[in-house]
């Protein structure tokens, strides 16, 4: 009631099923972008749900929906398989809506592969010793093979460290 009647929302269906809307895009776009991402993402993934569980009858006709609820919730996967399903349930009623549908499957698919990607690249430049938030060099810790063959080059003997080769003669 304090968001009408601050004429921030207004009521857009009947009392019975009272639906709400913004009143401005502006307005919309504040409130969403002030709600900390895991609990607009959470939030996604239950509207999601809900919209699923309330009528399974309608699933297939509200896969769109829940593809993009799921697209926003990071639920990448999921949102890929309801875009296809949306797809083809529109493909018999709207030739240009399930084009729309495939295509999102396209984007979140390509989305899918750079995520899984970029990981992968990050992973492999972790392991060669690359720091990928600056893309410099990280040090590295000497391997044990390293540390033998760099104290042999430096003289271990001088400083009393046993070498492997020095342990093999004796």
């Amino acid at each position: 009631d304090d968001v009408v009647g601050a004429e921030l929302i207004e009521q857009v269906g009947p009392n019975r099923n009272a639906e709400y809307a913004f009143r401005h895009p502006l307005i919309h776009a504040v409130a969403y972008e002030s709600q900390l991402k895991s609990d607009r993402a959470d939030i996604h993934r239950r509207v999601a749900a809900a919209i699923e569980s309330r009528d399974p009858a309608s699933a297939d006709q509200n896969a769109a929906l829940i593809a993009e609820h799921l697209q926003a919730a990071g639920d990448l996967h999921a949102a890929f398989s309801w875009h296809i399903r949306a797809g083809a349930w529109a493909a018999t009623r709207d030739i240009t809506a399930a084009w729309v549908s495939w295509e999102r499957a396209r984007q979140v698919a390509d989305a899918i592969r750079n995520r899984d990607r970029s990981a992968a690249i990050r992973v492999g430049a972790r392991d060669l010793g690359i720091d990928t938030e600056t893309e410099r060099e990280a040090p590295r810790r000497p391997s044990p093979r390293r540390a033998n063959s760099a104290d042999r080059v430096s003289g271990s003997r001088a400083r009393g460290i046993p070498c492997i080769e020095e342990k093999a003669i004796k």
